[in-house]
Parts: structure tokens; C-alpha cells; sequence
């Protein structure tokens, strides 16, 4: 009960937030994912809830709780290309995380599934493109590049610093593959105006429309 008392306030803090994301659900805690959606849901019915999850290490069971929350986007990204997954990130899988979208897709099709690529890890522009592929073929529909810029000496280094003009090409082919939105350029992040991905899908009124 105080759990969700602190999510209800921080809900009404929240207004008037048209877009609303709920990250980092490791698997330990994702039973924690369900009083933030239901609060969010009831102070802000009006807004979009978007769910940031990792892989969950494939275990798919995992998925119906986090519908629990009430997502109107599911987000999940797989961070770079495959064949830099052993370098970049150990322990991950590149399969578990497109199956893991594929399979939310499948179960709830009325929910806009999103996915995000960080570039400058050492990946070249057939690798990228290739990863876009691999995405819309597993039902994502939006779609989130930026620049990786090393939070510390002990992460991986900047191997590229990719040119705003390539950002936009990589948006125009995302948009030929047929992903409804195209965040792309060298500061987006995965919130990155959530709120226009969300009124690309439909499942948020443009500016406009309100």
C-alpha cells in the first residue's frame, strides 16, 4: 500500500505529462512494474505509458506481467549491432532480444512495440542496416538511433563519431523498411520525444487534435 501511495503522488506530480516512461525493469523488481502503471493509469488517463525493459533473459513469462502495467508502448532495446553483441554486451543476446519483441507483438498486437540502436561502438553502416532489417522483420514499429558518447574511462570507447547527414539517411531507410517513426540523430536517447513516436502510432493525440 505505501508503494502505491508513492507512485499515486508521484503520478499527480506528473501532470500534465502527455507521455510517461517507466525504465529499467530488471527482472528482480518487475513485480514493482504494476503499481506505477495502475497509478499513472488512474491520475493520467489521458497520457501514454511507455515500458523500458531489458531482455529478461529470454524467460517469456515475464512479458504478462509487465502488461500488468498497462503499456500503451513496449520498449526494449537491443543497444547495437550483432555482431558486436560478445564486445559490447556480454551476457545479452541479440536473439533473446528481437524474439523478445516479436513475442510481445504476437501476444498484444494492438501495442506499439519500439527499439533503440546506439552508434559509434565500432558497427558500419551495412551493420546498422542490416539490425533495422532484423527489427521491422520482427514487428517493431519505431525506432531510436543516437550517438554513443563513454560515460567513463572504463566503458567502451567511441570507435565513430557518426555525421548528422547519416543520421538522416538512416532515418529515410528506416522509414522505406516501414517503421511508423524514426528518432535519429547524434542526441537522441530512447525518450527521446517520446511524444512524437507515440502520436506516430496513433495511440497519442497529435498537439493538433487536443
Amino acid at each position: 500500500a505505501l508503494v502505491r501511495r508513492e507512485f499515486r503522488r508521484l503520478a499527480r506530480c506528473s501532470r500534465p505529462s502527455r507521455v510517461l516512461i517507466i525504465a529499467d525493469v530488471n527482472i528482480g523488481d518487475v513485480m514493482l512494474i504494476q503499481p506505477p502503471g495502475a497509478a499513472f493509469h488512474d491520475l493520467l488517463p489521458e497520457a501514454t505509458i511507455e515500458v523500458l525493459t531489458p531482455d529478461f533473459h529470454g524467460r517469456e513469462e515475464l512479458l504478462d506481467i509487465v502488461l500488468g502495467a498497462r503499456p500503451t508502448i513496449f520498449n526494449h532495446n537491443v543497444e547495437t549491432v550483432s555482431p558486436l553483441y560478445p564486445d559490447v554486451r556480454p551476457g545479452a543476446d541479440y536473439g533473446w532480444s528481437l524474439g523478445l519483441l516479436q513475442r510481445f507483438k504476437a501476444r498484444h498486437p494492438h501495442i506499439p512495440t519500439k527499439s533503440g540502436i546506439m552508434l559509434g561502438l565500432g558497427e558500419s553502416r551495412r551493420q546498422v542496416e542490416d539490425a533495422l532489417r532484423d527489427l521491422r522483420n520482427h514487428d517493431v514499429d519505431m525506432i531510436t538511433l543516437g550517438q554513443y558518447l563513454q560515460p567513463t574511462p572504463h566503458h567502451h570507447p567511441v570507435l565513430r563519431y557518426w555525421t548528422p547527414e547519416e543520421f538522416e539517411e538512416l532515418a529515410e531507410f528506416g522509414y522505406e523498411l516501414g517503421f511508423t517513426h524514426m528518432a535519429s540523430g547524434p542526441l537522441v536517447r530512447s525518450s527521446y520525444h517520446a511524444d512524437l513516436s507515440a502520436e506516430a502510432t496513433g495511440v497519442l493525440p497529435g498537439l493538433a487534435d487536443d
